[in-house]
């Protein structure tokens, strides 16, 4: 007889919970797990029954614990496990707590703890006051993450940007009573990588916080998994259970609501991008180091009469940017590569996104910043390349895990961008 095991996919097991150091596993009915490359930290939700108050008055687990220590801040543990190996968060902090009474047990209250990295805390608490010269700026700013960030102690990958922030000839790039996560963005906003003139990134995944160019991370997402939305009609029994693990439970294509029926769908917003001038000034000597003007050509240009709604006196939107030569060199200032940034940007804005949700069992290999293979049916008449699907950049992935007998316990959604509409 088959292993019955092995035909679970959306199967999960907690392992184990506490609040504060004591254990609410029994009590608790979901977890939620939320990573994205917007935040340099973990979110998660627990959902809890708490039955503990009864006809003699005791109070519940969460009441408790309360009374011992303030809910908010306090640190938050929990593991459970699918298939494939324990997931673990141990930096979890409360950020908000909410409760009704539960619609099946009269004396019961439901309990939604949102917890958030401990990292958040850290810089919540935290002033910056440093300054810094002759540093590169993700140096910078991995030093501020180092020691103003200690409660999560997850390793920083980052890759080194060209140049330095600040010159010794006129001193220091100073960070003057900043929160350590403001601090961190303001450095990034310096750092350039040469050939890659995109903005950098600062996000926490499943194992590690990433600081990178964002095309790098685009250049880089290698596929994790590969899933697949199959038919079952006409198949065997066994081959359904077979690629249940792989399967697309659903799949959503994400089409903005004011694009739909936009003469700029598709193209609006690198079009506006790739329409701008480039002024650079120098402020060392206040002269014009740049002065290009923008095109009105191309993909603008063939829009010709909405072009002329958007489009500067010069025939493009005006970007001005300035930099002084005794603070950084205009090879590695920020301003050289302002406008390529923005079209870079641009054409992440108007890529495809998908909403994909996969069962757990698979789904928790995937982690944010990183790829996934997700091959669609293509409905009669759709455009194949569109519609299809392919090789995913992950931007936000959640995990839903419930803990009772249901047929689908958890699962994973992944949100994300076609790779192949932006590089």
């Amino acid at each position: 007889m088959a292993d019955p095991t092995k035909y679970a996919p959306g199967k999960v097991r907690l392992i184990g919970a506490s609040i504060a150091g004591h254990n609410v596993a029994q009590w608790v009915q979901n977890i939620k797990v939320y990573e994205s490359m917007c935040t340099p930290y973990i979110k998660a939700e627990l959902t809890i029954l708490d039955n503990g108050s009864d006809r003699s008055g005791q109070a519940g687990v969460i009441a408790s614990i309360a009374e011992r220590t303030s809910l908010p801040g306090a640190p938050v543990q929990f593991a459970f496990e699918c298939g494939e190996g324990p997931y673990r968060r141990m930096e979890q902090r409360i950020l908000t707590v909410d409760s009704h009474p539960s619609e099946e047990q009269k004396r019961a209250l439901v309990y939604n703890i949102g917890t958030i990295g401990a990292s958040y805390v850290d810089d919540r608490q935290s002033l910056v006051q440093k300054s810094f010269v002759n540093t590169p700026a993700t140096a910078a700013a991995s030093s501020i993450h180092q020691e103003y960030l200690p409660s999560d102690p997850a390793p920083l990958n980052a890759l080194t940007s060209a140049g330095m922030i600040a010159k010794d000839t006129i001193g220091s790039f100073p960070i003057s009573n900043q929160h350590p996560f403001a601090a961190i963005e303001t450095l990034l906003k310096r750092a350039t990588y040469g050939g890659m003139p995109t903005p950098t990134v600062y996000f926490r995944d499943r194992d590690a916080f990433v600081m990178a160019p964002l095309f790098q991370v685009f250049l880089s997402a290698g596929s994790q998994y590969t899933f697949q939305e199959s038919a079952t009609l006409g198949k065997r029994i066994e081959e359904i259970f077979e690629s249940a693990h792989d399967a697309i439970i659903s799949a959503a294509l994400v089409v903005k609501e004011d694009d739909i029926n936009s003469v700029r769908n598709k193209i609006g917003q690198s079009a506006s991008a790739s329409s701008q001038s480039e002024n650079i000034y120098n402020h060392a000597n206040n002269s014009l180091a740049i002065d290009k003007p923008a095109s009105a050509t191309g993909l603008l240009g063939a829009l010709s009469g909405l072009a002329q709604n958007i489009v500067g006196n010069r025939g493009g939107t005006m970007n001005v940017q300035g930099f002084d030569q005794l603070r950084n060199e205009l090879s590695n200032d920020p301003a050289m590569f302002r406008v390529v940034s923005q079209e870079f940007l641009a054409k992440v804005k108007d890529a495809d996104k998908y909403f994909v949700k996969v069962p757990i069992k698979n789904g928790i290999k995937c982690t944010v910043g990183k790829g996934v293979t997700n091959k669609l049916l293509i409905p009669s008449g759709a455009d194949a390349a569109k519609i299809g699907g392919g090789l995913m950049l992950i931007a936000d992935i959640m995990h839903d895990c419930y803990f009772d007998m249901r047929p689908l316990m958890a699962t994973t959604t992944m949100r994300g961008v076609v790779i192949s509409d932006v590089i």
